[in-house]
């Protein structure tokens, strides 16, 4: 009993945990080494080739490394970045490493020669990495030839047979012109020729609807297909779940979106990518409309579910809920001002048992549960209570 006691004592000083929507998300590990933070191309294939007039030729399997951290001139096709350093073709104002983020590749150089090169990333798609966002920043010569021939970059997210799962976030083809919406100008200090570039981009790709399926995401860029003219790229990917993202903090919950998103749109009307709720909102619903660089919307949908795990008790200002005996061997009385639905979970915060349009007294055998600590949770019109019990 004196062990119990103490439990309790120690419980009651623990703050809330993370309680996720729809399923658990996993951690980004789920698509190791997307990111390149291992600092190689664990995961990755790549080759290298031609551009022959706009078509990836002359394929050659297998990477051609570059030096770490090198600048564009090096002579490497498939180059991991993870000091933090400016791009000298974009007036030093593009990041090497996306925002947030240690580690990148460089796909590509500076150098010329009908110069291609590839790589692709699978993913064995499950709930926990069904939401794929892949980051590129692009760097085009513009030697102003037909477009066919100008400089530029792919990126396919391709079932096993090779089909485009998704023509909207799941396909980026661009090559090298002027007036591209989202694109700056600078000039190539070696030979004064006009350079576009793109600056870090966030997509992404909703890939739940091919569960179990093996899906390929792969980058391409080409230098210009009459070999003077470069074009080159720099990557970083992760995954995690199609969900919301919510963090208890005391009695307050934050609640996320993925990033890979432009702007964001809430049920409450707030554009934030964040917002904060109280824990008193559980159940209440959540939308939220993730708007892509195309402006097209990917919906998030699902419920406050931050759960107590820990022993704090939030009565209502009316404190209309009493439960005794506590601590109890067997049954458990729970009086209510007014009928309610009650649920009694674990400590992990696990539903183990509700009750729907309770009356206001309710008694509950509770002979068969394991010993421990208890949390009840009663909804009523007036809000939400949360008592804890004992069962010894």
């Amino acid at each position: 009993m004196k062990n119990l006691l103490l439990l309790i004592n120690v419980i009651k000083r623990s703050l809330l945990l993370i309680g996720v929507i729809f399923f658990c998300e996993k951690a980004s590990s789920q698509c190791v080494n997307a990111d390149f933070s291992m600092n190689d191309f664990t995961n990755w294939v790549g080759s290298t080739g031609e551009n022959s007039s706009g078509v990836y030729s002359n394929v050659v399997a297998g990477l051609h490394l570059g030096t770490p951290n090198s600048l564009p001139i090096d002579t490497g096709q498939q180059t991991i970045l993870n000091i933090p350093a400016t791009d000298p073709n974009t007036g030093n104002l593009l990041n090497v490493l996306p925002p947030g983020g240690t580690t990148s590749c460089r796909l590509g150089n500076e150098l010329v020669n009908y110069g291609a090169e590839r790589l692709k990333y699978v993913v064995n798609v499950d709930s926990g990495n069904c939401l794929f966002t892949y980051q590129y920043a692009v760097v085009l010569e513009d030697p102003a030839h037909p477009l066919s021939d100008q400089p530029k970059f792919n990126i396919y997210v391709m079932d096993s047979s090779g089909v485009v799962v998704d023509t909207v976030w799941g396909m980026y083809q661009v090559s090298s012109q002027t007036g591209l919406p989202g694109w700056h100008d600078a000039t190539h200090l070696a030979d004064g020729e006009l350079d576009h570039w793109k600056d870090w981009t966030a997509v992404a790709v909703d890939l739940s609807a091919h569960i179990g399926e093996n899906i390929t995401i792969q980058f391409t860029t080409y230098d210009c297909a009459q070999g003077a003219h470069y074009g080159y790229a720099y990557l970083s990917c992760y995954c995690g779940a199609h969900s919301f993202r919510q963090v208890c903090n005391g009695k307050l919950d934050k609640i996320s979106m993925p990033q890979g998103f432009i702007s964001y749109l809430w049920n409450s009307g707030e554009t934030t990518k964040s917002i904060i709720r109280s824990i008193k909102n559980a159940g209440d619903s959540l939308i939220c409309r993730g708007i892509t660089e195309s402006r097209d919307t990917m919906v998030f949908r699902g419920v406050v579910t931050c759960q107590i795990t820990g022993i704090d008790e939030i009565p209502s200002a009316d404190n209309i809920v009493s439960i005794y005996p506590n601590p109890t061997k067997d049954n458990l009385t729970i009086e209510v001002l007014q009928n309610s639905t009650i649920e009694i979970q674990n400590i992990q915060g696990q539903i183990i048992r509700t009750i729907n349009n309770a009356d206001k007294e309710t008694t509950i055998d509770l002979r068969d549960l394991p010993c421990g600590i208890y949390i009840i949770k009663v909804r009523t019109e007036k809000g939400i209570e949360i008592r804890k019990f004992v069962k010894e």
